[in-house]
């Protein structure tokens, strides 16, 4: 250990680690102090001198020389691409050019506190805080901290959210009655630069293949309770003759990845649903059984993000408005209903969890409040529900066009009929897939749509009675 003083300025000098070490200073006085500060953290060991001497590394720095390729590797490629938009937004230009050993708990609830005061909602501080968080968690695992100060910081408040509101199948099977026919757009009368300009009507591009696509997707949203991205990594082999396996999900880009929480299951297919699956693979002209039901522009990849995108403001938001919605909820909505038509049926939380791919705390939280609707209530047969749903609303189109086959591609969609022998063989390789026995609809319809009552006996509900098929 020496201090000198070299080209004016005061040097001090020290081993560590097998190797000569060096600083300046401008200062004797802080030279010394530097020179004895060292020697005394060296009695207390080499861990302590290093983390005298060693320079820590920025936030940025860190991000990019050890979370991204440590941890962020990790993670499904659309969450990368979040936790990218919210750092660059939120936490870079705050934090970024500060070193990790600096973030205290002070300053993060300064900045926390900040946000809050900038008007920020307490849903983008938690996805802010879920983001920083995993950095530090991760820097305090690399032992370049002692620990996650976030952690400490108390996170805001949430705000008020209401429950979810499962649409009825009654407003589904209308939607998709909609979206299956002709949406044309009309362009009212309006006034331009003085003059009266006549309305006019722009028809529907789509040919009735395609509206039978848009409603086989409804379907499949709403009675199969999967997930959008789950949608577009179906084949058609995928669909057996009780159940739909859901093995796949789809990134952005359309290629596969698995589902999100990497489990494979087989929801239970109603019969209603085969026979839209059966109509929608028979229009396709039977395609090859490993081909996908949505195939993107290239076939071996599924729709892209952008697609769906153009899907849910063209096709299905135009439809929620023709319907009457005032707000057009997400598509993902339709995920409820499955959710909620289970839960009125009495099965037990467990089944509706493995049905929907989800955890049984999440039903409860998510759908707990259905539960006291549905209390002391007879199960309804959730079946029956929707075929009652879907003659209802059949019948209101033929009161409307006096006929069910009014060209719109509906009436190809609304027969009672069981499930058929064979319509789905392509006679191109075995398959179970749409081969199954005809199976007679549900029954016990006793009341209105509304409130239909009776079902089909389960092996997994509370009557202790065994399912009859």
């Amino acid at each position: 250990m020496s201090v000198q003083k070299v080209d004016g300025k005061w040097l001090v000098r020290w081993r560590e680690g097998g190797a000569q070490r060096g600083r300046r200073f401008e200062l004797k006085k802080d030279a010394e102090a530097w020179d004895r500060e060292v020697q005394r953290r060296r009695q207390l060991g080499p861990l302590a001198v290093e983390q005298l001497t060693k320079r820590a590394l920025t936030l940025d720095e860190w991000v990019v020389a050890r979370w991204t390729p440590e941890h962020a590797v990790t993670l499904e490629q659309s969450t990368r691409d979040r936790y990218a938009e919210v750092y660059e937004l939120h936490i870079q230009p705050a934090l970024g050019e500060l070193a990790v050993t600096e973030l205290t708990v002070r300053g993060l609830r300064s900045w926390q506190a900040e946000l809050v005061a900038l008007g920020m909602g307490t849903g983008t501080i938690e996805k802010v805080r879920t983001v920083l968080s995993s950095i530090l968690t991760h820097a305090a695992e690399s032992e370049e901290i002692v620990g996650n100060p976030l952690g400490l910081v108390r996170a805001p408040k949430p705000d008020y959210r209401d429950g979810v509101r499962p649409l009825p199948p009654i407003l589904v099977e209308s939607i998709r009655a909609i979206i299956a026919g002709p949406m044309d757009s009309v362009v009212p009368r309006r006034l331009r630069n003085g003059r009266w300009v006549s309305g006019y009507v722009i028809p529907d591009e789509r040919d009735e293949l395609t509206r039978l696509r848009d409603a086989t997707i409804v379907s499949l949203l709403a009675y199969l309770g999967e997930r959008p991205g789950e949608l577009r990594g179906h084949r058609w082999e995928d669909a057996l003759s009780n159940t739909i396996r859901i093995e796949r999900a789809t990134n952005p880009d359309g290629t596969f990845k698995p589902t999100k929480n990497r489990q494979r299951r087989s929801p239970r297919m109603t019969n209603l649903l085969y026979r839209d699956l059966e109509t929608y693979y028979v229009a396709c002209g039977r395609p090859p059984l490993d081909s996908l039901i949505l195939p993107g522009a290239d076939p071996d990849h599924g729709w892209t993000r952008s697609d769906w995108q153009v899907w849910r403001a063209r096709r299905w938001g135009k439809a929620c408005r023709l319907a009457g919605l005032s707000v057009v909820p997400k598509p993902y909505t339709l995920r409820h209903t499955r959710c909620s038509l289970l839960l009125a049926a009495g099965l037990l939380v467990h089944y509706v969890a493995r049905q929907i791919g989800t955890s049984e705390r999440h039903v409860l939280d998510t759908y707990g409040h259905l539960f006291d609707e549905y209390a002391e209530q007879p199960p309804i047969d959730a079946e029956a529900e929707v075929e009652a749903a879907r003659a209802e609303v059949m019948r209101r189109l033929e009161g409307r066009s006096g006929t069910a086959a009014d060209g719109s591609g509906v009436h190809v969609l609304c027969t009672n009929e069981g499930r058929s022998h064979g319509n789905f063989d392509p006679g191109q390789k075995e398959s179970p897939a749409f081969a199954g026995l005809s199976r007679s609809t549900a029954t016990g319809i006793r009341t209105p749509v509304s409130a239909v009552r009776g079902r089909r006996p389960s092996p997994l509900d509370d009557s202790g009675r065994g399912r009859s098929e």
